[in-house]
């Protein structure tokens, strides 16, 4: 059997006409730009759907809920600073384009770019009529996470708006509440448990006691915030 001298030779001028090929065609400088979301923070700051198709693009999934809401399904990709050779631009900013980097750094992009596929939020927006996001979940969380994520901004809503005195009618604020909650409940598929349905009947019987001058608005509304949370 002969030496595979030759064979590794062989090797080595494929990957260092890779190299070459890749920071002579200009693929290099694609690599080297910074591509996706450094966090889920911007994204969950849009406030409609003409926002987060701007700032996120197009949807990969789009369907309806079973109240008929309109549901978007994104996977996301997390930002990624790729310095290949170390070197920077003109001014000495971060990496922007690259003339030649080594085969060690060829054999890692690869790793690199599954890494950062792997690593994609996965999350889905419901718009209401108007076109206003009305929430957002994180479609690869536990089906209890993503109900907690998906009632948090009524739940908050309805509890300011009571601390402020903005609800005539407690009662018809927490029955609106609670069949809101079972709306987001059906959407994220998270069954309701049966303390689920206690909470919602416990703070409606605590709204209407509020509005019947049973116990002190105060009162109520401490417990209220206890089950809202």
């Amino acid at each position: 059997m002969k030496p595979t001298t030759g064979g590794r030779n062989r090797w080595l001028v494929a990957v260092g006409g890779l190299a070459l090929g890749l920071a002579t065609s200009g693929c290099s400088s694609l690599i080297a730009q910074s591509s996706g979301v450094s966090s889920m923070s911007e994204a969950l700051k849009l406030e409609t759907r003409a926002e987060v198709r701007a700032f996120l693009g197009e949807a990969e999934e789009t369907g309806t809920c079973p109240d008929g809401r309109t549901v978007e399904r994104r996977a996301i990709r997390q930002q990624t600073k790729w310095v290949l050779s170390g070197l920077k631009d003109e001014a000495g900013q971060d990496p922007r384009a690259y003339v030649l980097f080594p085969p060690a750094e060829v054999v890692a992009l690869p790793i690199q770019a599954y890494r950062s596929e792997q690593a994609k939020f996965q999350y889905a927006w419901v718009y209401g009529a108007d076109d206003r996001v009305l929430y957002r979940y994180n479609v690869a969380a536990a089906p209890a996470d993503r109900f907690r994520e998906a009632v948090r901004p009524v739940a908050a809503a309805v509890y300011l708006q009571l601390r402020k005195g903005e609800c005539p009618s407690w009662e018809r604020r927490l029955s609106a509440y609670a069949a809101e909650a079972r709306q987001r409940a059906a959407c994220v598929a998270y069954p309701l448990t049966p303390v689920d349905e206690a909470t919602f009947h416990r703070v409606q019987t605590l709204a209407a006691d509020a509005d019947a001058g049973r116990i002190p608005p105060d009162e109520a509304l401490a417990g209220i915030e206890a089950c809202l949370w």
